[in-house]
């Protein structure tokens, strides 16, 4: 088995392990936010909650199958003065582009969680009913 295939084979499981991680993470806790924003709903606070959920997995999967590819690496040979393509040909240099990988990938998907927060209490913040402020009538004296 090449490098390249050992590469794919680590970095699949963990992509899709650590975007599991963080929707079951989002789905349980967000729940709370979202019976908030509905104002007790909560029938209609789950089903958004699922739906956001699934939403999470298709963009998560979707930018971690995209990112899969690993391909050789320009290399600069001072012997013939050319660049030269270099395939993953050791340990070390599989680890290094598997850490870029996943490194990237967690912190696309610490983005997207902390995107998913912002907007949840941006919702709940509008969502709550303004206080109702009765203005006196301005008295002159005569």
């Amino acid at each position: 088995m090449n490098y390249i295939v050992l590469a794919y084979s680590i970095y699949l499981p963990i992509a899709v392990a650590l975007t599991i991680w963080v929707a079951r993470t989002l789905h349980t806790n967000g729940k709370i936010f979202l019976v908030d924003i509905f104002h007790g709903q909560s029938e209609l606070a789950v089903s958004v909650n699922k739906l956001l959920q699934v939403g999470f997995y298709l963009i998560s999967l979707g930018f971690a199958i995209i990112k899969l590819e690993i391909t050789p690496q320009w290399e600069y040979n001072s012997v013939t003065s050319t660049n030269m393509l270099v395939d993953i040909n050791n340990a070390q240099s599989m680890i290094e582009i598997l850490s870029y990988k996943i490194g990237s990938f967690i912190l696309i998907l610490g983005l997207m969680l902390f995107i998913n927060l912002f907007l949840l209490l941006m919702l709940r913040s509008g969502s709550k009913p303004k206080p109702v402020t009765v203005q006196q009538p301005i008295v002159r004296p005569v």
